[in-house]
C-alpha cells in the first residue's frame, strides 16, 4: 500500500527522464542506445511506459498495486489469515483510497495493465481481452458506477 511496484517504476522512469529520454525525438532509438534491451517488444514496452509516465507521473501504475492489494485481501481470507470482516474492512479501505485516483473503470484498468506489463515484462493483451469480453456480458461487474459511494454495509 505504501510502495508497491509503482515506486520502482517511478524511479526507472525518472532515470530515463534524467538521461534525456523526454527530449529524444525517437524514443525507440533512445532506448536502444541507452539501455540493454533484448527485443523490439521490450523497446516498445519502455516507450509505452515512458509515454504513460509523462502523462500520469509517479502513480502511473498505482492501479496495478492497489488491484493486487485487493486481490491479496481475498487470498488472506481464503487462506484463513483474515476473517471475512477483516478482509472486507481491508478491501473497503483500499477501494476508498483508489477510487479518487481514477475517474473510471477504464482508467483504473489501463493503470493496472501498464503495471502488469512492467511487472511481468510481457504484453497485457490477454488480460485486456478478458476485460473487454467481460464488458460485453449482461452480468459484467463494470456496469456498477465507478463512483459508487463506498461504505461499510456488513
Amino acid at each position: 500500500m505504501t510502495e508497491g511496484h509503482r515506486t520502482q517504476f517511478a524511479e526507472d522512469m525518472a532515470y530515463l527522464q534524467s538521461i534525456g529520454m523526454g527530449d529524444a525525438p525517437d524514443k525507440a532509438a533512445f532506448i536502444r542506445e541507452n539501455l540493454t534491451v533484448q527485443s523490439d517488444d521490450e523497446v516498445a514496452m519502455y516507450v509505452n511506459w515512458y509515454a504513460a509516465y509523462e502523462k500520469f507521473g509517479d502513480n502511473t501504475i498505482a492501479g496495478w498495486d492497489y488491484c493486487r492489494a485487493l486481490n491479496l485481501m481475498s487470498f488472506y481470507y481464503l487462506a484463513g489469515y483474515y476473517t471475512e470482516e477483516e478482509a472486507l474492512n481491508g478491501s473497503l479501505a483500499i477501494a476508498q483510497q483508489v477510487q479518487p485516483m481514477f475517474d473510471s473503470w477504464d482508467a483504473l484498468v489501463d493503470s493496472y495493465m501498464i503495471g502488469y506489463e512492467y511487472w511481468a515484462e510481457e504484453s497485457s493483451a490477454e488480460r485486456r481481452a478478458i476485460y473487454e469480453d467481460l464488458q460485453t456480458r449482461k452480468d459484467n461487474p463494470y456496469t456498477v458506477d465507478f463512483k459508487t459511494s463506498l461504505e461499510k454495509t456488513w
